[in-house]
């Protein structure tokens, strides 16, 4: 028999967006699923949107009378799910036909897998199309990127029930609760992402205050600070915030910075060198990946940039290449 599968949707004020969000579910190939609506004390018309779809006895609805939060809201949802896997699904976003589909049929293949999201297509509230998202898709590589970002995209996770019963979101972490949570899972579990876009993510106009920012990135500072510890690294202030930049390339770039980049990805490569915690060849790639990144950004720093990238233990150029770079340097 097909196993069940429990959608979980957490909504505060969703009256835009959640009829579509469910209809999405409703029409998934796979049929064998459950939908739990946890309410988290929405004051709009989202209990009058969401009553006409009960009619069908596998969607549920719970309603707070007050808002307790997102976290605690996720938390409750996982109390209430019967199924074998749990899938998340926002109220604003939606999910492709197959989605479901799919990835029972990858965990049911995988059973050592116990989590597995996708990639995703970000649109804005008119749905519009603004850009594919593809983070990594192996165990070894999410586990390493998980060290500087969040590479799961929260609307496309399906998870092992026996195993999110584990873990919960920790609601000290807001708004990097689900980074927080992949992590911990991803530190003793392998997950994966499929290499196809089976949600649409809305994303809105930059309304979020600087205060909230700032608490998101303190937060994934210290989830950056707990994973370093594991391959030995007591980072400071300075280091953490270097190291949560360089993938977004948020580092303005001169000589001091790119040689403290390039320092900064050495000191990683050695740590892991000597604790072995990561698979050693999906790191070095990551760092590989991130230095000739930045490199190619290093362009106009000119020739005592080109000597820095000369330098590093990254550097894999030959003698011909190695010309070939130092024109660019010197041109760009």
């Amino acid at each position: 028999m097909s196993p069940l599968v429990a959608v979980l949707m957490p909504v505060f004020n969703g009256e835009m967006f959640i009829a579509e969000a469910i209809n999405s579910i409703l029409q998934q190939s796979y049929t064998h699923w459950e939908l739990i609506i946890l309410d988290d004390g929405s004051t709009d018309a989202t209990p009058q949107i969401v009553q006409p779809f009960l009619t069908d006895n596998r969607v549920h609805y719970v309603r707070h009378t007050t808002n307790k939060g997102l976290a605690h809201i996720r938390n409750e949802a996982i109390s209430y799910a019967k199924g074998g896997f749990l899938a998340w699904l926002d109220s604003d976003d939606i999910a492709h036909p197959q989605r479901l589909a799919l990835q029972v049929e990858y965990l049911v293949q995988n059973p050592e897998i116990v989590l597995v999201g996708t990639w995703a297509n970000y649109i804005n509230p008119q749905k519009d199309f603004l850009l594919l998202t593809q983070p990594p898709t192996t165990p070894s590589t999410i586990h390493a990127t998980l060290l500087f970002m969040n590479c799961f995209v929260q609307s496309s996770v399906m998870l092992r029930s026996e195993v999110m019963q584990q873990f919960r979101y920790d609601a000290s972490f807001p708004p990097a609760e689900d980074y927080d949570l992949w992590v911990k899972i991803a530190q003793q579990y392998p997950t994966a992402n499929l290499p196809m876009a089976l949600v649409n993510v809305r994303r809105y106009e930059e309304s979020t205050s600087q205060q909230r920012k700032a608490i998101a990135r303190q937060h994934c500072s210290q989830i950056a600070a707990q994973q370093l510890k594991q391959i030995g690294i007591e980072a400071s202030p300075e280091e953490l915030s270097l190291h949560i930049d360089i993938p977004h390339f948020l580092v303005p770039l001169d000589i001091k910075n790119y040689q403290k980049i390039v320092n900064w990805l050495e000191k990683l490569s050695q740590a892991q060198s000597q604790t072995n915690y990561y698979d050693s060849k999906a790191f070095e790639s990551l760092l590989q990946h991130l230095w000739l990144n930045t490199t190619l950004l290093a362009l106009p720093l000119g020739w005592k940039g080109y000597q820095i990238a000369l330098a590093s233990r990254f550097c894999r150029w030959n003698w011909w290449q190695q010309i070939k770079w130092g024109v660019k340097f010197l041109i760009t």
